[in-house]
Parts: C-alpha cells; structure tokens; sequence
C-alpha cells in the first residue's frame, strides 16, 4: 500500500512515499555507509544523549546500516523526559532529492524516528515500521541534514531504535559544522573568523573541509569566562580550529570572583562618615558580579547613609559599578572625591559601570544615599560593587570599550585584551601596547578615540597612565547612536530632537517628560520605554568628554551645541567635566564625529 504525507518545506508541498511491507530483500553492498564506516563529514550533533553506528542486524542492502544509539529510560527525572540519538551532516547541495531508506522499531507514540532539513522537522514516525522509502526536494546551497532517534522516559518496544541505508543526497561539498554551545551560570557571547558563528543568536555555522577558524569567547558584564571544552581546551578566550571535522565546542562563562567586598566583608579602613546617619552595609540581594556587593542603609527623610575611605593612589582611574532604586530626582546617590561630588544617580538605574579619572595622591573617596524630606518610591536605596582604585605603581589600567552599531574584535599585542564589547586589562607602566580592530562580517571599523585617535586598524597606547580606548564599528547604512528617535536619513542627527532627547534622559526623565514634544517627524523609537532602554545600552559611549560619568551640563550640552553646529571655543565653552579626558575642541568634535558616521 502506497501513502502519501505532505509536508512544507520552503514553501513547497513534499510528498513522502512509504513503501510499507515485507522487509527489502537483500541486494548487493549499496555503498552506504561507505565501506561499513561512518561517511565523512557526519557526526553526532551538540545536545544529543548519543550518537549514531554502524550496524550490521538488519540493511536495506547489502551488508551495512546506520543504527541510533542504546538510550536508557530515566523515569526518575521530570526535567529530562527525552533522549536523543543523533547524527547529521552539513553540505552544499545541488538542486534535487535527498532519498534515504529506514527502519523503526520503537514504542508507538512515544519513542519516535525524526529527519530534519535546517532544523525543520520533516519525518516523525514511530511503532514497528519495516524498510521504507523517503524522497525529500532540497534547493541549491548549504543544508544541514539530522537524523534523530528521541526516547521518552519510560519503557521499550520492542528493539528501540531506528535505522537507515541507502542513502542518496544531491551531488554537494560536505563542509564541516562547527556548532557552539554556552554553559555555565555567567553570560558571554562567542563568534568566529571567518564569519559564521555568532552566539547569542546563530551557534552553529558550515565551513568548508580544512578551513582554519578562530572562535572568540567575550564574557558579558560583571562575568568571565572560564574556559572551552569539547573541541577547545584551555583557558584563552581565543580557540583556534581547523574544519577537517564536525566539532562540537562548549563555552563556559562564570560569575566573577567576589574580590569585592573581600569574602563578603566590609573592606578594612572602609568607616561610616561624619554626615552619616546609617552605615552601608554588606548586602546579597543584588549583586554586579559574585555573591556580595555593599548597599545603603535604612534611611528616614532628610537623612543619608554614607560609606568613606582614604587611600594614596597613582594618577589612574577609580572604578566602581552602582544600582540606584529611589525616588527620582529627590533621593541621590552620590560619589564624591575629597568632598567634590564627581556622580549623581536617581530613579531606577541598574547595575552600570563608573570610571572616574583621579590624581595620584591621598584622597577620601565617599558613597553616599540621601533622602529628602518626603516621599518614598521603589527599594530606596543604593548599591556598590566591584570598587577597583588605582594603587599599584608598576602597572596601569587600559580599558577598552567597543561603540556603534556593527561588531569586532578588539586585541592587544600584549596578552590581556580580547574582547568584542568591553574589556579591561593591566600592562606595565610606561610599557607600549598596540591594539588592533578586526570588523566583523558585514561591519566596518571606523576609528579610534580616547586613548588613541586615528582610522587605522591598529593603534598605539602609551601606559604612562590610565588610559580608555573607544573602537567604533558600524554596519554600513544604518545610523550612528546619536539618531536616538531612530529616523533616519537626512533627519538622523537633530539637536532639538536627538540632542534634547539625550539631555532630558541625563537629568533623569523618562515616559513622557522624556519624550514631549522632541521626536521627529520620521521616527520610528518612538515609545518612551523603549527610548530609555536603548539610550541604557549606548551609556558609556554618551561620556563626551571621557571623565568617566555622564552629566546633562557637560556631556548633554556638547551633543546639542554640536548638532546646533557649534565648533571650536563655542563647542566646549565652560562644559567640559574635571579631569575630562577629552578636554579640547578637536578631541570633543573628533569623538562626536566618530558617533555619526
């Protein structure tokens, strides 16, 4: 008997003769598997309990056969109700039929013999199926093929497995699958060169047999990452490959070590100061990295918690991260060196990373939280993590951070830098460090800022301090970060738009005080939330004049004066911050150019 199934694939209609029956009789050797081995290119992909064999107790012809792998039964786990046997092969095909012949003996309903085309499920058949006959169309290009045997929990009928043979696919170029896995319970993103892999969102990718290809690992905010295994080993965040082989890698990324507070405690020297009515406290409800961070205490109105301590440092940078949930614009966070206030936060503000430029010398560095004298909103406080000051003479800090809208690959001649987003290392003092840009696929570099300047692909860093480097990349015909209301050509970068969209959201606006009357007649981010996220995620590159904190009179005022067309003296005429790394006219125009490409 003759049926037919029809299935969608790219739009078309297929259709699946299974030829149901007496079992095939043997022929002579069908050339699959080839020689009784494993054909080239097919291999056992991520995520499956098993693989795929050789196996010789029943063909479609001739001697040998593909078999699913022995699955057991675990009744015991309800989060692993299924096991899989896998085994695929990536290629690109001519236009034509994938044919194949298989067998199932499995539990009806339950235990199920499966064949995908890219991911789409195609076949699904289970019970006690003899040798039968399958013919899928395919396109011309690159395909990935998988074959699965997927077991539930529970029981066996009657050999539990399913088989294939005679195995026919379009004339193709077996290219190798390089598929990427992330583990751990910190967050990072992995891509490769050549383009293909980038993870987030796409972790597997064909290359041709014999390609070398280099994966880098990038650990998101406040993690790490910790090491490759599979078809990587080792610690470094770069792995070398070469594809003359199907290979699975595992990324794994971990929360930071908790270095602050040390073993969760209050750091020595760290005291209550005099303007204090409550001390900070070690706190776990919210963390920027590891287990512990330091949190304000329990305030009343018109009272402040405050936390001070004194260090001698070399002329660097201090760093912290902050989270700030209070009223907004009534109860503030603060931080101050030697009394001068260098950050203000209010209103609900996650965890962000603060670099603030300091001279070498003693000084007394204080977080403070205070309330006015009413009102109440969200958690009403504030958090610290991760305080890093710069008191090692021998060393200095190079912090590296990647803007615009593309993606790339950052590194350092010297081991310690590697990153595609964010990363920051130490070198020795007065030691120089040449850093190189690498665009990813469909991206462009466009410059450096900061530390160094130019459009080369590399630069040179001196460490006779420390230093903040900004890479840009974009993707060709898309907006810089400066076209916040998203609106396109010729009305992209606007003052009484962008710029004032910017200004009202550093003074801590949002919903609609923060977009009234401001958007653009072609604006596509139009809903205030959305608006809010998206100025979030560009925050550091907003830091115009590089001090290392963002501020609506310094760094909001230079992006309207310069979309107002404003240059020179009149660009930077008594708006740029103390210790502003970027403190004249031609570095300011350069940075701001660099947002607007």
């Amino acid at each position: 008997m003759k049926l037919q199934h029809p299935y969608s694939f790219s739009g078309i209609v297929l259709t699946i003769l299974l030829l149901s029956g007496a079992a095939a009789a043997a022929g002579p050797e069908d050339n699959f598997p080839p020689n009784g081995q494993i054909p080239v290119g097919w291999a056992t992909p991520p995520g499956a309990n098993a693989g795929w064999g050789v196996a010789s107790d029943s063909t479609n012809g001739g001697t040998f056969s593909l078999k699913s792998g022995a699955l057991l039964d675990d009744p015991t786990s309800p989060s692993d109700t299924h096991r899989t046997a896998a085994i695929q092969v990536g290629g690109n095909f001519s236009a034509g039929n994938i044919m194949f012949a298989y067998r199932v003996s499995s539990e009806l309903n339950a235990d199920f013999f499966q064949f995908y085309i890219d991911g789409q499920r195609m076949l699904n058949i289970s019970g006690s199926i003899p040798w039968s006959n399958a013919s899928f169309p395919v396109s011309a290009g690159s395909h990935v093929l998988k074959w699965v045997y997927d077991k539930d929990a529970s029981l066996s009928d009657p050999v539990d497995a399913a088989w294939i043979d005679t195995v026919v696919l379009p004339v193709a170029t077996v290219q190798q699958i390089l598929s990427v896995t992330r583990s751990g319970n910190g967050s990072g993103t992995v891509f490769s060169n050549p383009a293909g892999v980038s993870c987030g969102g796409v972790c597997s990718a064909l290359f041709a047999t014999g390609t070398p290809v280099t994966l880098t690992a990038a650990a998101g905010p406040g993690k790490v990452f910790s090491g490759w295994s599979g078809g990587c080993a080792g610690t470094s965040q770069i792995c070398a490959i070469t594809m003359s082989a199907g290979v699975n890698v595992v990324a794994n990324f971990a929360q930071a070590d908790d270095i602050f507070p040390p073993g969760g405690q209050l750091p020595a020297g760290w005291t209550n100061s005099a303007d204090s009515n409550v001390s900070w406290k070690v706190a776990t409800d919210s963390t920027y990295r590891g287990g512990f961070s330091l949190k304000s205490g329990s305030i009343a109105d018109s009272q402040a918690s405050s936390i001070q301590f004194t260090s001698t440092v070399i002329d660097g940078t201090v760093e912290f991260a902050y989270r700030v949930s209070s009223e907004a614009f009534y109860d503030i966070f603060t931080f101050y060196i030697d009394d001068v206030a260098r950050l203000f936060s209010s209103g609900e503000v996650e965890w962000t990373k603060a670099s603030i430029p300091v001279s070498a010398g003693t000084h007394v560095f204080k977080f403070a939280y205070r309330k006015d004298a009413s009102g109440l909103s969200r958690s009403d406080a504030a958090w610290i993590d991760a305080v890093v000051v710069p008191t090692n003479t021998s060393v200095r800090r190079l912090n590296v951070i990647g803007a615009g809208t593309g993606a790339g690959t950052i590194t350092s001649s010297t081991g310690g830098i590697i990153c595609a987003a964010m990363c920051t290392a130490t070198f020795a003092t007065n030691s120089v460090i040449t850093l190189s840009a690498t665009a990813a696929a469909g991206s462009v570099f466009k410059g450096w800022s900061g530390g160094c300047s130019g459009v080369a692909a590399t630069c040179q860093v001196t460490m006779d301090a420390a230093k903040d480097v900004t890479v840009t990349f974009w993707v060709p015909g898309t907006s810089g970060p400066l076209d916040v209301d998203a609106s396109g050509p010729n009305t992209e970068y606007d003052a009484l738009t962008d710029g004032l969209l910017i200004v009202r959201y550093m003074f801590g606006l949002t919903g609609q005080a923060l977009t009234a009357n401001t958007l653009g007649a072609t604006a596509t981010r139009t809903d205030p939330a959305a608006i809010t996220a998206y100025l979030d995620g560009i925050r550091t590159t907003l830091d115009i004049d590089g001090n290392g904190s963002l501020d609506a009179l310094t760094d909001g005022l230079l992006i309207v004066r310069y979309l107002f067309g404003l240059r020179g003296s009149q660009l930077i005429s008594n708006t740029v911050g103390p210790n502003a790394m970027r403190s004249t006219a031609a570095q300011v125009e350069t940075y701001i150019q660099s947002l607007m490409p």
